[in-house]
Order: C-alpha cells, then sequence, then structure tokens
C-alpha cells in the first residue's frame, strides 16, 4: 500500500508546511512589534515638538521682560546700564601687525615631514640602492 518513499515524502511536506507556517508566524509577530515601535517613535516625536514649542514660549524675549518688570521690586533686578560693563577707552588698541607671509621653503620643509608618516600598509621604497622587495605599489 504505502511505500517507505510515500511515508518519508509525505513527513517531509508535513514539516515544510509547518516551517512555512512558523516563519509566516514569526514574521507577522516580528511587523505588529516594528508598526508598534514606529507608533511609539512617533508619539515621542510628538511629545517633543511640543516640549519644543513650550520652551520657546517660555523663553521668549517678551515675556521674560514682562516678567522682569512685574517681579522687579521682589527681585530687584535693575537694568544693566552700559557705563557698568566699561568704556570704550579701557579697551586696548589692537596693534596694527600684518600677518607674516609663509616662507616657501619652510613650507616645503613641512610637507616633507609630513610625507614620513608610516602607516604600516606599504613598505617604503628603497631610493639609495633601487632594490625593491615587491611590495610597493606602482
Amino acid at each position: 500500500m504505502f511505500r517507505t518513499l510515500d511515508i518519508v515524502m509525505i513527513a517531509a511536506l508535513i514539516g515544510g508546511a509547518a516551517w512555512t507556517f512558523k516563519v509566516k508566524h514569526d514574521s507577522r509577530i516580528a511587523l505588529e512589534r516594528v508598526a508598534r515601535l514606529e507608533n511609539r517613535l512617533r508619539l515621542e516625536q510628538e511629545a517633543i515638538d511640543i516640549l519644543n514649542a513650550d520652551w520657546s514660549l517660555l523663553t521668549s524675549p517678551e515675556r521674560l521682560e514682562r516678567l522682569a518688570e512685574r517681579y522687579r521690586s521682589q527681585l530687584g533686578l535693575v537694568p544693566t546700564e552700559p557705563s557698568a560693563i566699561g568704556k570704550l577707552s579701557e579697551v586696548p588698541e589692537r596693534d596694527a601687525v600684518m600677518p607674516q607671509t609663509p616662507n616657501p621653503e619652510k613650507a616645503a620643509a613641512s610637507d616633507q615631514d609630513k610625507d614620513a608618516i608610516k602607516t604600516g600598509s606599504i613598505k617604503p621604497k628603497k631610493a639609495v640602492t633601487g632594490e625593491t622587495d615587491g611590495s610597493e605599489i606602482e
């Protein structure tokens, strides 16, 4: 009636169907989790936008000026006079020194020092003997 090969094929078919169902179920769960996380992220972004708007409102210069006027007597606030900061005569004058133009010979020497940095990825060429060890890139 049933041969051994038939039984093996039926078992493989049932195993394949079970595996397909498991993969489909796991992917559906993962998609639901992604949707929940995206929704949570959107809600958090909206909360951040609301907090930024509140912060802008609370720190607006007009509001702070009104509060300073209202509570001036309680806080002992007084407007800052420009003379309290300093006078123009107290500011030292800048020296009229022209910037030095770089010496081309010194600039070339400093560039040669930068080329001496070894990274270890390429061995330097042997310029004295002209021999190479085959590891240079040309």
